[in-house]
């Protein structure tokens, strides 16, 4: 069984801001089949300089910008292996911030099928009894990532992906969620493919 890593664990306040570092964790166990400690993902934050400072998070929703991106995590894994974990390189496969052009959707999903992939969603969402996102309207739409486990069909034509969130095994089903492709356009900001040494 995948360890489901429970970043609201974390001794700091910024503890809560290590879900690119849970997802990159979640998808290197599971190509190697090895977890990692939990407090080996926040101790890699504070050596990096990528420790999260709450102080100046801004309760209106609009962010901080001490909050690391995908892109910045990512780029300092190259430089800095967290805790055996090297990744040898990354690149932006969606972006909603018009950074790139994008696929249609159905190109895009058979992109998604090979290799390992981390979504950056609008955390503005609640889950259905399924745990299917649903977009909520008024909660704040910070950012959050998730590791994706794979692309699904039901059978009915419906595609979505199973993606492993990094609040513990209680949240969702067994700490994962479903995301319909269909509502992707709205509700992923990036997706990152990562490669590992």
């Amino acid at each position: 069984m995948n360890k489901i890593y429970n970043q609201g664990l974390g001794r700091e306040s910024w503890a809560d801001n290590a879900c690119i570092g849970c997802s990159i964790a979640n998808l290197n166990e599971r190509k190697t089949g090895k977890a990692i400690p939990l407090q080996s993902i926040f101790d890699w934050y504070d050596k990096v300089g990528l420790a999260y400072d709450s102080t100046k998070f801004k309760p209106d929703g609009g962010g901080s910008n001490n909050v690391p991106t995908a892109e910045k995590v990512l780029a300092r894994m190259k430089l800095t292996p967290m805790n055996g974990i090297e990744v040898s390189d990354s690149r932006l496969v969606w972006s909603s911030k018009g950074k790139l052009a994008q696929p249609p959707l159905l190109v895009l999903w058979d992109q998604l099928k090979e290799g390992y992939f981390v979504f950056v969603v609008k955390s503005g969402f609640k889950l259905t009894p399924e745990c299917d996102i649903i977009p909520v309207q008024g909660l704040k739409k910070s950012l959050h990532a998730m590791a994706l486990i794979e692309p699904l069909e039901n059978g009915r034509g419906k595609k979505f992906f199973r993606l492993e969130n990094s609040k513990g095994r209680d949240w969702g089903v067994g700490g994962c969620c479903y995301l319909n492709l269909l509502d992707l356009p709205e509700e992923v900001v990036e997706i990152w493919e990562v490669k590992f040494a």
